[in-house]
């Protein structure tokens, strides 16, 4: 590790040359310089680390060696250019993670980091909240059920106006419940 860090102190672009076959997930043990790779890059912003995995380097070695050149040809020339590739049967593959939106939305709304966005119609009953108090930005309706009916000392409002304002007083408690303004 000490040469590796030498040469990443070093060098401003590095192409890291593998076995791994990583597409077929043959030789996993070659996977742990992807994580390298991206660590590295992520401390030093001006390091550009690309990883190019070959699956059989018996085979086709003179494609192998202009897909390295085409490689190396991007990684000097390219203002953003990719880091991590895969040739399989000398077809050379750009690696990308992409997150997967809908998924992180899903997470993000059982984790109740997110908000959803639905029709006031649909919404039934429910309580205004700020998650974060003194940012107005977290200010959001969410769902209320009350198990019980109404006692008789109890009377129903449906809220027709709604207004915040942006100053924050210091005398306002340090509540997630804020009750706003009712206008009928």
């Amino acid at each position: 590790m000490t040469l590796v860090k030498i040469i990443t102190d070093s060098a401003s672009k590095i192409l890291w040359l593998t076995n791994g076959d990583l597409l077929s997930g043959s030789r996993p043990d070659f996977a742990p310089v992807l994580g390298l790779s991206r660590s590295l890059m992520l401390e030093q912003p001006s390091l550009k680390f690309a990883v190019f995995d070959i699956d059989d380097t018996s085979s086709s070695f003179n494609t192998t060696a202009e897909n390295v050149g085409d490689i190396v040809h991007q990684l000097i020339h390219d203002s953003l250019p990719d880091f991590e590739f895969a040739q399989k049967e000398g077809v050379v593959h750009i690696v990308r993670l992409d997150p997967e939106e809908h998924l992180n939305a899903q997470f993000r709304l059982k984790q109740d980091e997110e908000p959803i966005d639905i029709p006031i119609g649909g919404a039934g009953r429910c309580e205004m909240s700020i998650k974060h108090p003194g940012q107005m930005d977290t200010i959001r309706f969410v769902k209320k059920a009350w198990k019980d009916a109404l006692r008789p000392d109890e009377v129903e409002v449906q809220v027709k106006s709604v207004g915040v304002n942006a100053k924050v007083s210091s005398k306002v408690p340090n509540s997630s419940l804020v009750k706003p303004d009712v206008l009928m």
